[in-house]
């Protein structure tokens, strides 16, 4: 049960302001993020990367179009995001400035929820205040507010959620359209379902006092409202495949990609080839199925790397807990980590973003402040119980800035209230909140800054390769990818790329040149051996390229494209039986698959 707060906060002075100054602030709170997502949307619009989503971003924004489906397979990726694109589309169309601007919208409603969360919370209007100015100003939320991703989606549906949660005592039919949003939100960040047994024991455990009718309620209120949206998308995907699965069956290969041998704590490829879901979904079926020896359904391929990542665990504890320590301590550091998109990249290169704007660090830092002196209080104990939780989720997994983003939304109050209340316990000389503020400030700030290892623009720099060269700009595409190269050397997807863009402008020497370099980087690169095969087969020497096809298949079975070219190659040597039997096998392992 949150406590004295309700009296009035202790540390800031003033909870009972006048009505029209909370309204004026929260207004305050809404122009200034508004101003903020309206000049970053200016800049993002022509950046390149607007143009033309990446990696999962490009999933999504297909998945939602409907050039890119599944027939017949579970869910495999967090379901909600391309829900919402659907509908983004059906109401403004395929331009994705109108998609941005749509973001930027429920941005700024975010800060407001922000606002409202602190001062429900701490009933401080100073408080609320600062909490929603340092939601405005957040570069990371600015940053993904103008990405086909759905750290803002999931944002919303969180702070929706702690709203209606911290509005629901003494009213426990609030706790329903609360437990809507708990369940919608899981469909964004499956890893959020964790909280769902809290919040449903949160009254039976913390709310005592109140009638046990009501406590009753109020939990089966919660289960009834997460149930929903669960309930839904477990019966879609069994209809889908037979199999069932609660919300997304990727949930295997994210623990191994966090957990497996090779595992630093943030994303690392955990097959050859492209990354992104749209790859990670067949080379994960591909790979468990050759293992198993037969063919699997969705929650057996996840429960099949969940159990390659517990035996790596369980072979080694002491470099599990280590393992555990450094996601630890990425997840509470400034870096943010990238998985589609490198914020740092883009930082640098955008004049608002490289502006002094609050940051993770910053947040951090403040809302352990916060945090202390709430904790000294007795008040903010659900926003602190569902950050907490939601912590060990993604540590337990992977660290990556995305990930991070519903657990950095949830903190503002906190940070808010640690401004406010740090000013006022100097003030007013309160030793024991001074001691708090500033010992839990420290400590996170030795977290925060601590120096770590970073990715660089490599690549970033390959995104923006393929983005100019499917624009046409292939000089700008070439030097991208020689600034990608420059920073990574041995990179076989990047020599790859460069060897594509060779070729589709007529050069296949140099073309040829580039992907034998990719083969020698990366001998279990498929698409380098199947690109290799192809200008090998151009230029007539057939018996090289049957060689680079079958390697292709041998690396990925269930990479169509070299059972094709051998095929078209097989035909034109009149060979009509081995070319019979190529896309026969192909046909075999797409029904496998």
């Amino acid at each position: 049960m949150e406590s004295p707060a309700s009296s009035g906060c202790a540390a800031c002075p003033g909870g009972a302001r006048p009505a029209r100054l909370d309204t004026a602030a929260a207004v305050a709170v809404l122009l200034v993020a508004g101003a903020v997502r309206i000049a970053y949307l200016a800049e993002w619009n022509r950046n390149p990367f607007s143009y033309m989503p990446v990696l999962d971003a490009d999933f999504f924004h297909r998945l939602a179009a409907g050039s890119l489906s599944y027939p017949g397979l579970a869910c495999n990726w967090n379901p909600l995001y391309p829900l919402f694109l659907k509908a983004a589309h059906f109401v403004f169309g395929p331009d994705l400035r109108n998609i941005y601007t749509a973001q930027a919208l429920i941005g700024m409603v975010n800060c407001e929820l922000v606002f409202i969360l602190a001062k429900r919370t701490f009933k401080s209007t100073p408080a609320a205040l600062v909490s929603g100015m340092l939601a405005a100003f957040y570069a990371p939320s600015v940053f993904y507010d103008g990405l086909l991703l759905d750290p803002t989606v999931t944002a919303f549906l969180v702070l929706g959620f702690l709203n209606l949660w911290a509005a629901s005592e003494g009213r426990p039919l609030l706790l329903l359209p609360a437990g809507l949003l708990l369940g919608l939100s899981t469909l964004a960040r499956p890893n959020i379902a964790a909280f769902i047994p809290v919040a449903a024991a949160w009254p039976l455990l913390f709310e005592r006092n109140a009638p046990a009718r009501r406590r009753i309620l109020a939990a089966a209120a919660v289960a009834l409202g997460t149930a929903v949206p669960l309930a839904a998308m477990a019966a879609r995907n069994y209809a889908a495949e037979k199999d069932f699965v609660l919300i997304s069956a990727h949930g295997g290969v994210n623990f191994y990609i966090g957990n497996g041998p090779g595992a630093t704590g943030v994303y690392r490829p955990a097959f050859p080839g492209p990354h992104g879901l749209e790859g990670q979904i067949m080379k994960a079926r591909s790979a468990a199925r050759e293992e198993e020896g037969r063919p699997l359904k969705s929650s057996e391929v996840s429960s099949h790397f969940y159990r390659k990542a517990y035996s790596r665990v369980l072979d080694d504890p002491a470099g599990f807990l280590g393992l555990l320590g450094r996601k630890s301590a990425l997840f509470f550091n400034s870096y943010e980590a990238p998985l589609d998109y490198n914020y740092h990249f883009h930082e640098s290169r955008s004049r608002l973003l490289g502006l002094p704007m609050p940051g993770f660090g910053l947040l951090a830092v403040l809302a352990a402040a916060g945090a202390a002196l709430a904790l000294l209080d007795r008040s903010g104990g659900r926003i602190a119980a569902f950050a907490f939780v939601y912590a060990c989720t993604v540590v337990a997994f992977f660290v990556s800035s995305r990930y991070r983003m519903p657990f950095a939304v949830a903190i503002f109050p906190f940070a808010g209230y640690g401004i406010c209340g740090a000013a006022s316990a100097l003030k007013s000389v309160g030793l024991t909140r001074v001691i708090a503020a500033f010992g839990a400030a420290a400590l996170a700030a030795g977290v925060a800054f601590v120096p770590v290892e970073r990715s660089g623009g490599a690549a970033s720099f390959r995104s923006l390769g393929m983005i100019y060269g499917s624009m046409g700009i292939f000089a700008r595409a070439e030097e991208a990818y020689l600034a990608s190269l420059a920073e990574e050397p041995e990179s076989s997807p990047t020599m790859n790329n460069l060897g594509n863009l060779y070729f589709e402008r007529g050069r296949p020497a140099e073309a040829e040149e580039w992907f034998r370099k990719a083969v020698d980087a990366d001998p279990e690169n498929a698409q380098a051996r199947n690109n290799l095969g192809t200008c090998m087969s151009k230029r007539g020497d057939l018996f090289s390229a049957e060689e680079q096809f079958l390697e292709a298949i041998r690396i990925d079975p269930a990479y169509a494209t070299p059972y094709r070219n051998l095929a078209r190659m097989y035909r034109r040597q009149g060979m009509a039986d081995q070319a019979r039997e190529v896309l026969e096998e192909l046909e075999r392992i797409g029904r496998r698959d």
